[in-house]
């Protein structure tokens, strides 16, 4: 019975996502909501690269490498957490509290909720940066909502839009299912 609710639910939440991707204005979205719906809206499956970001997304991507790059400047690679956010963004403004229009209230958070957590190489010659990740949904913690996603009735437990679609994508793009993330940013740290 699990598995049917399961299945029926994911089918409805995918149905919905599916119709609001074929008639929302992207053009205007941050990369999170943009990003989501080429993903599950359009199947798109293809590399994520910096075209898949606006100017302004890629400064604040900069913004958070440079910051990472402070404490150890010649250093050739880094990894961004979800702590390394805390510096741009206030615990009020976070997506679990925030909603499913966080990214467009702060700019760190759009990048919180698209790339997450992520590796980055610099080319010490140039100070090109190239930023690798999966595009993938982290398991949500224990709560209400998780144990409604295992028994499968997500959606009579939560009229949020922002937990329905986190939850459908965890179930359906879980860690390391997910599109490649291959952006460069030349001379970000201009050495």
């Amino acid at each position: 019975m699990d598995d049917f609710l399961k299945s029926l639910t994911n089918m409805l939440v995918g149905a919905g996502i599916k119709g609001y991707g074929a008639i929302a204005d992207r053009s205007q979205m941050p990369a999170n909501k943009r990003l989501y719906l080429e993903t599950f809206a359009d199947d798109q499956t293809s590399p994520i690269t910096e075209k898949s970001f606006n100017m302004d997304e890629l400064q604040r991507i900069g913004d958070l490498i440079k910051a990472k790059q402070l404490a150890n400047p010649n250093a050739t690679d880094g990894y961004i957490q979800y702590k390394d956010y805390q510096k741009f963004v206030k615990p009020s403004e976070l997506s679990q509290s925030a909603g499913v229009s966080s990214g467009a209230k702060n700019p760190y958070e759009n990048i919180r909720t698209t790339l997450g957590q992520f590796n980055y190489k610099v080319d010490p010659k140039s100070g090109n940066v190239f930023v690798s990740d999966m595009y993938d949904f982290n398991k949500l913690p224990e709560s209400r909502l998780n144990n409604a996603l295992s028994r499968g009735d997500y959606v009579v437990n939560t009229l949020d839009p922002y937990a329905m679609a986190r939850i459908y994508a965890g179930a359906n793009m879980p860690p390391g299912k997910g599109r490649p993330v291959q952006i460069q940013i030349p001379g970000l740290l201009g050495r």
